[in-house]
């Protein structure tokens, strides 16, 4: 609006300067004869004055546009420095909750520890001498029985292990401790994995075998399975770290009115020999 008003400005003062010389004209008498002489302008001072309202309103206009750049550049500069402030605030939390996270995991860490130290060591049962006779269920020597974590009795998120881990290479036969019935073969995603649960002829215990190898299993329910026979191979399905079998020896029946777990551990090691 500013520059408008000024171009309007010189077109007046220009039209004015137009009109002016009928007004500003001096005559004079010729010396020869009298009347009107040839008139006279000062038209010098005029186009003077215009070159300095240009030189003027250029000079305006320069010193505007280099206001402009200025406010630019102070809002770059102000918008750089509010998102160096935001990643710096997000960078301290994303710190902040690592620092967290580690320090849940030491105290997760030594309550695990707490609770192993505290807890009584379980004395081993008998093995009953009807158990005897029965083969190993995992094929081979190349198997580990673990350490305490693996142990019947050992801490686990919101339960207690109710059996015994035997780690091997994944695709390790798994044979069938004694002669039986098939009495389950089942899946559980967030647990066990795929499982079968054997009942023992002629005995008041049930077997059973998790985290087994997908495509692996080679009976079904009502099947029955000779002593030392393949059932399946080890794997890792279910809620598991890795290749191992979780073996379980429930006396009276798996999860059935009056039933519960033994110690594995001890029949292991009298039929590994």
């Amino acid at each position: 609006m500013r520059r408008f008003a000024l171009i309007l400005a010189t077109a007046a003062v220009a039209l004015l300067v137009a009109a002016a010389p009928a007004a500003a004209q001096s005559t004079y008498t010729s010396p020869a004869g009298g009347g009107a002489g040839a008139p006279e302008t000062d038209s010098a001072g005029t186009g003077g004055a215009s070159a300095g309202m240009l030189e003027a309103e250029a000079k305006a206009e320069a010193e505007r546009k280099a206001a402009a750049k200025r406010r630019a550049a102070a809002k770059r500069r102000a918008a750089a420095k509010r998102r160096a402030a935001v990643a710096k605030r997000r960078a301290a939390r994303r710190a902040a909750a690592r620092k967290r996270a580690r320090a849940k995991a030491r105290a997760r860490a030594r309550a695990r520890a707490k609770r192993r130290a505290q807890a009584p060591a379980a004395p081993a049962p008998t093995v009953p001498t009807d158990a005897t006779g029965h083969v190993f269920p995992v094929a081979g020597s190349n198997y580990s029985l673990g350490g305490p974590d693996s142990r019947f009795g050992a801490g686990r998120p919101g339960h207690i292990h109710q059996g015994q881990d035997v780690s091997a290479a994944l695709g390790t036969p798994i044979l069938a401790p004694t002669a039986g019935t098939v009495r389950y073969v089942k899946f559980q995603a967030e647990g066990a994995g795929y499982y079968i649960v054997l009942a023992g002829a002629g005995e008041d215990r049930d077997y059973v075998f998790m985290h087994l190898r997908k495509g692996s299993i080679l009976v079904e329910p009502g099947e029955t399975v000779g002593r030392g026979e393949q059932i399946a191979q080890m794997g890792s399905t279910g809620r598991s770290s890795g290749p191992h079998l979780h073996f379980e020896i429930w006396v009276g029946g798996w999860y059935v009115k009056g039933g519960k777990p033994v110690d594995p551990l001890p029949f292991l090691l009298a039929w590994r020999g």
